[in-house]
């Protein structure tokens, strides 16, 4: 699974978060576990948002995963995300992840 990460600040500035190697066993299993194809599928569906979290002083996200050699654009603030649910807990854990290993 290839993935890029992409944060957008209040202010509107984006800044792309390309790493390389490999996550902890762990994150690889629960990516693999909640982040099926029909799911992904889901949650690519375009949508026109009502509210986003950079609306209000929050970060949205956008990830572009590839995967079984389809790409999939998940996007906080456009996509059909459902931000209950164990694949977007997934998907937040990669940036907690991530700010940990720039310590």
């Amino acid at each position: 699974m290839a993935m890029v990460i992409i944060g957008t600040s209040p202010q509107g500035a984006t800044a792309a978060v390309l790493r390389e190697g490999t996550l902890p066993l762990d994150i690889q299993r629960q990516m693999k576990r909640s982040l099926q194809p029909d799911v992904l599928r889901q949650f690519s569906v375009s949508i026109d948002p009502i509210m986003c979290d950079s609306y209000v002083d929050g970060i949205d996200v956008r990830y572009i995963i590839e995967l079984n050699d389809e790409m999939y654009e998940v996007d906080s603030c456009g996509t059909a995300v459902d931000g209950d649910s164990v694949a977007w807990e997934t998907l937040g854990g990669l940036w907690y992840y991530f700010e940990l290993s720039d310590r």
